[in-house]
């Protein structure tokens, strides 16, 4: 059926359903991308908070550490100042500092081999080179007590050589974060060290191990996530992994360069803002192959230590633009019905008012036109004529029409009839 043989019903309800049909595309497409826009301006902001938040964790717990170490360092020097400077004494000083400060796993003081032999005198906590070491660790950082003061292992030194480089500067600093065995046992941490300044002289230096154990584990809380599928990572200033909330990947990765795990170059980008501290939002491949969106908050952990960190906060695309997907989706779910009711209140509309109407005029006038041509005897009925728009009008000249052309053909047949009685007659 080509489109010149439907009814003007069907071309008015289809010719109607279409504009609806563009309308609610145009509206959808307006809205979709008003709300795409507004979500991404709103999930910045999301992502960019949740990185602000726990680096602000992170420079909350690097100043606890520091403050308790300088503080210690003050207290030093009050004991130097009273010449009382007792191994027992430093001991008990050291595990006071390690167990009042939550973030800190573990504790240390190193006096100079020459301050040791002529302050301190007989010692038993004391390096093969003959330097006071003593280690406090704390057992349980969550609780009061539980701290164990030992001999600063030998090989803990070796192994983060910052500490005694400390000993000939008087430069705040801090190791690099490791995992390392002390009696046996795991420990993930980064000192704070601090040089002891006594009469203008360095004499030894005191440090705080920062828990980075318990650190790591507040960055996969989930109250950060903000987004299904959100994970946050800390990379520091070389791209090496330091954090990841993401507990089944965390022993993969820790200490690892994130561009020797991940080779996409979204993972270079990365590296590259946290080397130049620039925070920001950025598109990062995740290691799952997952298309997120980053947004990273650099950090120096204590001014003039350049030891810089860098948050990355991530969310899925998808988990972004999910609610956009469901907009969609009720639009689409509002918008079909929508079309089918106003194409089906139209068509029962113009059924009722104009094709009904329509369908009668035109066999009203079919029949007349018989009627004229003699095909019928009776001319047809008239139209009832109810509305008077430009269908009545049309109605009501055919009326006039048929009566006019009945009377016309009745006073004609009269007079063919009279005439053929004057025939009859001659």
């Amino acid at each position: 059926m080509t489109i010149s043989r439907l009814s003007i019903g069907t071309k008015f309800v289809s010719v109607l359903s279409i504009i609806v049909l563009c309308c609610i595309i145009v509206m959808l497409f307006v809205v979709s991308q008003n709300a795409s826009s507004i979500l991404a301006i709103e999930s910045d902001k999301l992502l960019s908070n949740t990185a602000s938040r726990y680096k602000n964790i992170l420079e909350g717990a690097a100043n606890e550490i520091f403050a308790t170490t300088i503080t210690s360092e003050a207290g030093l020097n009050n004991i130097f100042g009273e010449r009382d400077l007792r191994e027992s004494k430093v001991e008990q000083l050291l595990a006071n500092i390690v167990d009042a400060n939550r973030y800190s796993l573990a504790g240390f003081i190193i006096m100079s081999r020459d301050y040791t032999k002529e302050f301190i005198g007989s010692v038993s906590r004391v390096l093969p080179s003959g330097e006071l070491a003593i280690l406090a660790i704390d057992h349980k950082p969550t609780e009061p007590g539980g701290t164990e003061v030992i001999t600063f292992p030998q090989d803990l030194l070796n192994r983060f050589p910052e500490i005694s480089q400390t000993l000939s500067s008087k430069k705040v600093t801090m190791t690099d974060s490791d995992e390392i065995l002390i009696n046996g046992k795991k420990y993930y941490l980064k000192g704070a060290v601090t040089p002891i300044i006594h009469d203008g002289k360095t004499v030894g230096v005191v440090g705080n191990f920062l828990n980075l154990e318990l650190l790591e584990e507040r960055l996969a809380n989930h109250q950060l996530d903000v987004f299904e599928g959100a994970q946050r990572f800390v990379i520091n200033a070389h791209g090496q992994v330091l954090f990841n909330s993401d507990s089944e990947r965390r022993a993969f990765t820790r200490l690892k360069d994130i561009r020797q795990l991940n080779h996409d170059p979204s993972a270079s980008d990365l590296v590259e803002a946290a080397k130049t501290l620039k925070n920001g939002i950025f598109t990062y491949t995740s290691l799952r192959g997952i298309r997120s969106k980053a947004a990273v908050a650099s950090l120096e952990l204590w001014p003039g230590t350049k030891h810089y960190w860098s948050v990355v906060s991530i969310a899925p695309y998808d988990s972004i633009e999910k609610p956009i997907n469901e907009l969609r989706f009720i639009l689409v779910s509002i918008g079909i019905p929508a079309i089918v009711v106003i194409s089906l209140i139209a068509f029962i509309f113009i059924r009722i008012t104009i094709a009904t109407k329509i369908q009668h005029i035109s066999y009203t006038l079919f029949e007349f036109f018989k009627y004229l041509n003699h095909q019928r005897k009776d001319p047809p009925q008239l139209l009832k004529i109810h509305v008077q728009d430009e269908i009545g009008v049309m109605a009501r000249a055919i009326n006039d029409n048929i009566e006019k052309t009945k009377l016309g053909l009745e006073s004609d047949k009269a007079l063919v009839a009279e005439s053929l009685q004057v025939i009859d007659r001659a």
